[in-house]
């Protein structure tokens, strides 16, 4: 760690966020601890997923309402999504939602991430 005396938190992040030896894991974490403002997937069954800055889409929780998401400045999009989301969706920033996802659940929902 010596190396690193001198260097900022996010150029840290960026050092680990670039190692290809690292789990996937340990990636997010690094990802999250940068900032909560991340980009947000809701697809049409209104699940909520968190997408990476790699396009890895982790599942946060699942709402009952997915029509409640679209408005003027977050329209519907079809687009090829990974296996487990829907194709059909709508996306977000964290901090644009009325309650929005805390630090504490992104970890806790990287916890159960082994890979």
């Amino acid at each position: 760690m010596l190396g690193f005396i001198n260097t900022t938190k996010k150029q840290i992040n960026k050092f680990i966020l670039n190692d290809k030896k690292m789990l996937l894991s340990q990636k997010l974490l690094a990802e999250i601890n940068e900032s909560t403002n991340v980009q947000m997937f809701i697809d049409e069954s209104a699940n909520i997923f968190w997408v990476s800055k790699e396009g890895r889409y982790i599942w946060m929780m699942q709402d009952s309402s997915y029509l409640a998401y679209i408005d003027e400045n977050h329209i519907e999009v079809n687009e090829k999504s990974p296996e487990g989301a829907g194709n059909t969706g709508v996306y977000w920033n964290n901090e644009d939602f009325n309650f929005p996802f805390h630090i504490s659940d992104f970890r806790n929902r990287i916890s159960t991430i082994t890979v």
